[in-house]
């Protein structure tokens, strides 16, 4: 089940925030390809990849104990010269194969545009940003004792989605199904990302107990959406109360 375009658009320019984060992740990906000899591509991470997952990814044990668990493995060669907890961020623009990348990417193009057209860029990157760090920090506390690397822009994507889904319930996604057959749907982006979010939250709840090592994160998932539908109310809410406040 795949989005590949949603309507209607309501604006005619150019969405340059989204495009900007694209562009930002894609250079990261292409770093990442050429750095693991194209092996993310074609049959996932090597060690070389590993390593830049350790660097720039979010590891929840770093939060718990306050040791960089980098340097314990390797001291020097992994560490990234940062604080410890700017992997809450730097992990948003790293991906762990082709297709995690793409699929992200897409999500982000089909929801981003009109979200940033409503919300006007500066909130649009709060929310982007903000929501993947709530969506990485729920992931945390849940699994606050694991050295596996948190990587992905799904749970800021989700926040996006999370937006979307108060700010445009009534718009129409066309949706690629790739079953027995391949067909395209229309469906309305309160169904369908309704149908995505019961789906994130039930494979989440069925992930506990489960190592992390051996999971998605669906729970930065379930955080990110559930941050970006709050952020979004308080946003418009506070516009509201301003141009209350004007004419006033």
């Amino acid at each position: 089940m795949i989005p590949f375009s949603d309507s209607p658009k309501l604006h005619s320019g150019i969405p340059y925030l989204t495009i900007s984060i694209i562009l930002i992740t894609t250079a990261v990906f292409a770093l990442q390809v050429i750095g693991s000899k194209f092996a993310i591509i074609f049959q996932g991470s090597n060690v070389a990849m590993q390593i830049f997952f350790l660097k720039w990814g979010f590891i929840p044990y770093e939060i718990l104990s306050g040791i960089d668990y980098k340097t314990l493995i390797n001291p020097g060669d992994i560490d990234s010269g940062l604080p410890l907890h700017a992997g809450l961020v730097t992990s948003l623009f790293v991906h762990g194969s082709g297709s995690h990348y793409v699929l992200n990417m897409l999500f982000l193009w089909v929801f981003g545009d009109n979200v940033e057209h409503r919300l006007g860029k500066l909130s649009f990157s709060v929310l982007y940003i903000s929501t993947g760090i709530i969506g990485n920090l729920l992931h945390y506390w849940f699994n606050k004792e694991s050295n596996t690397p948190l990587i992905g822009a799904s749970g800021a994507i989700a926040g996006v989605m999370g937006a979307y889904i108060i700010l445009f319930p009534r718009n129409k996604v066309r949706i690629l199904f790739m079953f027995i057959l391949i067909t395209v749907a229309e469906i309305k982006a309160i169904y369908i990302l309704g149908i995505w979010f019961i789906w994130q939250l039930v494979q989440a709840l069925l992930q506990f107990g489960v190592p992390s090592v051996a999971k998605i994160a669906f729970l930065a998932h379930v955080g990110g959406f559930l941050s970006g539908m709050a952020l979004v109310a308080i946003f418009i809410f506070g516009s509201t109360r301003q141009r209350k406040t004007k004419r006033n």
